[in-house]
């Protein structure tokens, strides 16, 4: 006999993929491989989507979920209002679509590695375009943004480098000293991608 007063499980995180569409075609993105059963062209929709959410967080209590796709940023109106169901949450994004003002909110920028390796990845030039869209985030923008890299074979020699790149303009005033960093890497690693005026992290 099913024990029906058993409560429902307290999940402290959660994870939700709000759509399988994306503005680019990375070699390892589950949502491109064969016998993906999620079809971008039968979404579900944004208020059936957004109910759903809110039914699942308050019978699990979820306080983090981590916002994921496809690209989600190209969803910007479930993330608007779904973010304001969780006290906390992380935004994984290609870094390819300027950020928009979100609450409670960590923005996750997916980097495979320094320009070439990253753009023979992700496709040519996206290295260059993400950074560019760091550059464009203004001073006073809420939320946290910082740079993931998954450490594999093929990348693990150039996390330092990758390191030096994203990191060293982490203060304003650092931020002279990052685009000299940037054209020295470019010139030692013999990329062929143009130099951002600025370069930095946002938090």
């Amino acid at each position: 006999m099913k024990n029906t007063d058993r409560s429902p499980p307290v999940y402290l995180a959660s994870m939700v993929n709000i759509t399988n569409k994306c503005n680019l075609r990375c070699r390892h993105c589950f949502v491109f491989r064969e016998g993906n059963p999620n079809e971008p062209k039968k979404e579900m929709d944004s208020k059936t989507m957004l109910e759903k959410l809110e039914q699942l967080q308050k019978r699990h209590q979820i306080h983090t979920m981590v916002w994921m796709g496809g690209e989600p940023l190209l969803r910007p109106d479930v993330l608007r209002e779904g973010l304001k169901l969780f006290p906390r949450n992380h935004v994984t994004t290609n870094g390819t679509i300027d950020l928009i003002e979100l609450p409670n909110c960590i923005y996750v920028l997916s980097i495979d590695g320094p320009p070439e390796l990253s753009d023979a990845i992700r496709g040519e030039g996206v290295f260059d375009r993400v950074l560019n869209m760091v550059a464009r985030v203004p001073e006073t923008f809420g939320p946290t943004v910082m740079a993931q890299c998954v450490v594999t074979k093929t990348n693990e020699d150039t996390t330092g480098t990758l390191t030096v790149i994203w990191g060293v303009a982490e203060r304003e005033d650092h931020r002279d000293r990052a685009v000299a960093w940037y054209r020295e890497l470019l010139e030692k690693l013999g990329a062929s991608v143009k130099p951002v005026e600025v370069v930095a992290s946002h938090s």
